[in-house]
């Protein structure tokens, strides 16, 4: 995460959390974009980026190339100077595990390969192309079917997609304390991405659909570890999120963020949930794109 409080008090720049525009999660500034003179711009401390009140999104690095009187490519080191894990809003203080494993589950069950067939899904080939387990009808994971997460081909996370459409979350994912790293700063499928373009959808059964070269960054509120991610891995990123008006914004902001690191990145605008694209549509876009 970019230290924005260190960078405004060694840049000179007068920072107030306490503004009378300030909401909790964000540090408010004067915007140096439209000369306004209120602390209307204001930095979120937990997606790295800001926006003003009056101008709208601004990135980071937008700010600091501004800011710092330089150019795009010494703002980029600049980036990279102040960055830091430490994150003043949401001070996370839970030390990972040092290994993990899902042994609660098994092969998937009749029912949940039932309602794999019944979206569309081959259920033998999503089980060896992914790893997918189930569980049975008690546990803290009940009636679910268990996506593994690896990173460099270590296994070190996991969510649990219920199928009967009864439980209160449709996914949960394994427990902070017993995770080798938090899968909100990784990608789901980064280990069979190859190449240097890649798909970003939102979920695992998006990724399910599109195949191998799509990862997720669970849900539409991307972390900037997984921003970053994305930047060092890839060079060129197709991003296909939901159709819906929040997803598209989310979209937008991440596809403009992955432009300031220098990366080549289009929107890509479908109808509905990528996960539900029937499988020949799913195919002819990961060739279309990835090939």
């Amino acid at each position: 995460m970019f230290d924005f409080l260190k960078y405004c008090d060694d840049f000179g720049v007068s920072s107030n959390t306490h503004s009378p525009n300030s909401a909790p999660g964000w540090i408010q500034v004067r915007c140096p974009f439209c000369s306004d003179h209120s602390d209307h711009l204001g930095f979120n401390l937990n997606s790295g980026f800001l926006n003003c009140w009056r101008c709208g999104y601004h990135t980071a690095l937008e700010y600091v190339q501004l800011t710092s009187k330089t150019n795009w490519e010494k703002a980029k080191l600049i980036i990279q100077h102040y960055e830091s894990d430490y994150v003043p809003f949401k001070k996370d203080d839970i030390k990972p595990a040092d290994s993990l494993n899902i042994d609660f589950a098994g092969k998937l069950t009749h029912g949940q390969r039932l309602y794999l067939l019944n979206r569309r899904f081959d259920p033998d080939k999503l089980a060896k192309t992914w790893g997918l387990k189930g569980t049975g009808p008690i546990g803290d994971y009940k009636h679910r079917i268990i996506a593994p997460i690896t990173y460099n081909k270590t296994l070190v996370s996991f969510t649990g997609r219920d199928f009967t459409n009864k439980a209160k979350l449709r996914y949960k994912s394994c427990k902070r304390e017993k995770e080798v790293i938090h899968h909100k700063r990784i990608l789901y499928g980064l280990d069979k991405a190859k190449g240097h373009k890649c798909i970003v959808v939102e979920g695992v059964t998006d990724v399910w659909r599109i195949g191998p070269g799509a990862v997720a960054v669970f849900g539409i509120n991307y972390l900037p570890q997984q921003m970053y991610l994305i930047a060092e891995r890839f060079s060129k990123v197709f991003i296909m999120f939901d159709e819906g008006y929040q997803a598209q914004e989310e979209a937008l902001k991440l596809g403009t963020g992955l432009s300031m690191l220098g990366i080549e990145a289009e929107r890509c605008l479908i109808q509905g949930d990528p996960g539900d694209l029937p499988q020949a549509v799913a195919n002819s876009y990961r060739k279309e794109l990835l090939e």
